[in-house]
């Protein structure tokens, strides 16, 4: 990596990213500032005052080698991305639209493009949404899985501590998806990548009060079966005012749900008891894959459906996607075709005349008769 400007130096984050730090622009007198915001893509510049202020730039600096001929693909937020456009896309047809300005994470807000660790992860503000670093998980192996406030993974009430998770890098591949590209699994779990590491839209399930939740494929949270365990719960409004009391004297009310943890859902009964009925989720212990994730808010980890191979072509030492076109000269014209380069020469028509010339940057010759057509005409 390198920095585009004599006026940057090129820096190491507390993760060991690169990126650029620009000094202004000369003849301006910026006051130096503290600002804890971490921002991947150096912090923006103020347009009045031309010095950088405490906010995140949304795009990030492209260091990008790619010769294409439609140009650059843009992601939905509008930043250019390292992947050639198959055809040509007017500029005027790009929207950028305006997403809320910031993130909430509990009590924390955090600005478009800033990163920050939760403390098992880490996490980015983008469009508004946070979204969290997948985490390798193991599945906990218990009937009534737990998820403890210090401990980044469910585990068993009698497990002992385990070693801190690490974030899942088997989603972004260098060699299919680059920084800012974004990518779905499915219509709950939609990803962006950045540093190779896929940042994911976090799970925000009710809580549901039964223990074997049903899982289907057309909803993004699990609903309980029609049984008795679910039956139990009626609307609020046509009970009698039975509360149930937790230990730190907070009151919920009959028919109450809420959760204590991301495993544990628990329900204030309408039979006047007060007494609170808690179910815990179970895990599918036996997952078809070696390395299961989870989802920031989720109780189970899961397996990432099989990623579509993504074959590529190296030519002279720059990586291309399969369906990408590069121009290697004026005549020369090639393709990546799943893992293949394709070339094409241009064929030039036949000339009648004796002496022709070629015009920098064409391919083919024209009589010099023509060029001074062209000559009289552009004068």
């Amino acid at each position: 990596m390198s920095c585009p400007s004599p006026f940057c130096t090129l820096k190491f984050d507390n993760v060991s990213n690169q990126y650029c730090l620009c000094l202004p622009p000369s003849g301006t007198n910026c006051r130096q500032f503290h600002c804890d915001k971490h921002c991947p893509y150096n912090y923006s510049i103020d347009k009045k005052t031309g010095c950088p202020h405490c906010a995140c730039n949304s795009c990030p600096p492209l260091l990008c080698s790619k010769n294409c001929t439609y140009g650059l693909k843009r992601n939905d937020v509008g930043c250019p991305i390292c992947v050639c456009e198959s055809n040509f896309t007017s500029t005027t047809e790009i929207i950028l639209h305006s997403w809320p300005r910031q993130c909430q994470s509990g009590s924390f807000s955090y600005s478009n493009g800033e990163i920050w660790f939760d403390g098992c992860r880490q996490c980015l503000c983008h469009k508004g949404e946070q979204l969290c670093a997948l985490i390798s998980c193991s599945t906990p192996k218990c009937s009534q899985p737990v998820h403890l406030s210090n401990r980044c993974c469910p585990s068993c009430p009698d497990m002992p501590m385990l070693p801190e998770p690490i974030p899942s890098s088997q989603v972004c591949y260098a060699s299919q998806y680059v920084t800012g590209e974004e990518l779905e699994f499915d219509k709950c779990t939609k990803c962006i990548c950045l540093h190779n590491i896929a940042f994911c839209s976090i799970s925000l399930c009710p809580p549901f009060p039964c223990s074997s939740p049903i899982y289907d494929s057309s909803l993004c949270c699990p609903i309980c079966p029609k049984t008795s365990e679910s039956s139990s719960i009626t609307d609020i409004s046509n009970i009698n005012e039975d509360v149930c009391i937790l230990d730190n004297s907070m009151i919920k009310h009959a028919g109450e749900l809420w959760k204590t943890d991301d495993c544990q859902s628990c329900l204030c009964p309408n039979d006047g008891s007060g007494q609170i009925k808690c179910f815990s989720q179970i895990c599918n212990q036996y997952l078809p894959c070696s390395n299961p994730v989870l989802k920031k808010g989720q109780c189970c980890p899961f397996c990432l459906p099989p990623t579509a191979a993504v074959a590529v072509c190296i030519f002279n030492f720059i990586q291309y996607r399969s369906g990408e076109h590069w121009n290697v000269s004026e005549c020369h014209h090639c393709e990546c075709s799943l893992g293949t380069i394709v070339c094409h020469q241009h064929k030039c028509p036949m000339l009648t005349c004796i002496h022709t010339v070629t015009l920098s940057g064409h391919c083919c010759p024209i009589c010099r008769d023509q060029l001074s057509f062209i000559n009289d005409r552009d004068m």
